[in-house]
């Protein structure tokens, strides 16, 4: 449920941010509709994630030496028959489309609804104009700030590059030493 929350969280960030940066001057939300939006992710994240709480089985597998605690996954089931093979199966239709269901809603939904409103949002901010008097002055300094932002966040790439490679070498190195 948490999860479920907190992907339908960003998403709704990500579109507050994109009618804050196309209508900045217009009022986009209240106490009221913030409430209004927390009481709604919570009631969606709860209700996606309700078929769980009906199909799953607490179990106890015990072993030799200890007792695994388990929770099972029990989907109502459809025998079926294959003519061909003389093979008898089953068919979990709700199992597939509950899953099917939840990796539109929860990843690829808010997966392109989150890439399209940033996408919007960095061309927004590109091909805008920075408002007042256009001086050479102005222009160039706004120009300075600008390959000033732009070599910062290539230095940030290069070093959050380093920092991944580094662990990668780092836990090589140490797997290297316990092996």
């Amino acid at each position: 449920t948490a999860l479920v929350a907190s992907v339908i969280t960003l998403t709704t960030i990500s579109i507050d941010r994109f009618f804050a940066v196309f209508w900045p001057l217009k009022v986009r939300i209240t106490q009221q509709r913030a409430s209004i939006v927390i009481v709604a992710t919570w009631l969606l994240a709860a209700a996606t994630s309700f078929p769980l709480l009906i199909y799953r089985q607490y179990k106890e597998i015990h072993w030799l030496d200890y007792v695994e605690r388990v929770c099972w996954e029990k989907w109502p089931s459809t025998p079926v028959y294959d003519e061909s093979c003389r093979l008898v199966g089953s068919a979990q239709n709700e199992r597939a489309a509950y899953y099917t269901f939840m990796t539109i809603a929860l990843f690829f939904f808010p997966m392109i609804v989150i890439t399209l409103a940033y996408s919007l949002i960095v061309w927004k901010l590109c091909v805008s104009i920075v408002p007042g008097e256009q001086h050479s002055n102005t222009l160039q300094l706004q120009a300075r700030a600008k390959r000033k932002h732009d070599s910062m966040t290539a230095v940030t790439a290069r070093q959050r590059d380093r920092s991944d490679s580094s662990d990668i070498t780092t836990a090589r190195h140490h797997d290297s030493i316990t092996a």
